[in-house]
């Protein structure tokens, strides 16, 4: 089986407990803010990825609408005993440039997986009845 993406989330953080249950706090998908540029404080980026039992590295990378690389994240070195895998990255201090839209790419092996359409958030100027980042 070729590995994909079977659920994609953007989030405050993610709490995983002893039982290694993963909880998401503060879904969302749009970032508003007073200006850019800006640094984001930090986002957490939940995946669940299937068929990658071989894998060996996985790659995480936000790219702006140019498609210049604003934040990556990489775990290399995997031993993998299951065919899927959860992934639970922290993104910090990560500086936004331009409003609009940031596609989150996702890498097994260097093989850039379907992203679809749900890996993105985006960031648009706050306004007075939207709530701060």
């Amino acid at each position: 089986m070729k590995p994909k993406i079977s659920f994609f989330a953007l989030a405050d953080t993610v709490i995983t407990d002893k039982q290694n249950k993963n909880s998401l706090i503060g879904i969302f998908q749009t970032f508003n803010v007073s200006s850019v540029p800006t640094v984001l404080a930090s986002f957490a980026v939940f995946l669940r990825i299937i068929g990658v039992s071989k894998a060996k590295e996985i790659e995480i990378k936000v790219t702006n609408q140019s498609g210049e690389i604003v934040a990556t994240q990489s775990y290399q070195n995997l031993q993998l005993k299951q065919d899927s895998i959860n992934v639970a990255t922290l993104f910090t201090n990560t500086k936004i440039t331009t409003y609009g839209k940031y596609e989150v790419l996702v890498y097994v092996d260097k093989e850039k997986l379907d992203s679809g359409d749900e890996q993105f958030f985006t960031v648009i100027p706050k306004t007075n009845d939207t709530a701060n980042f």
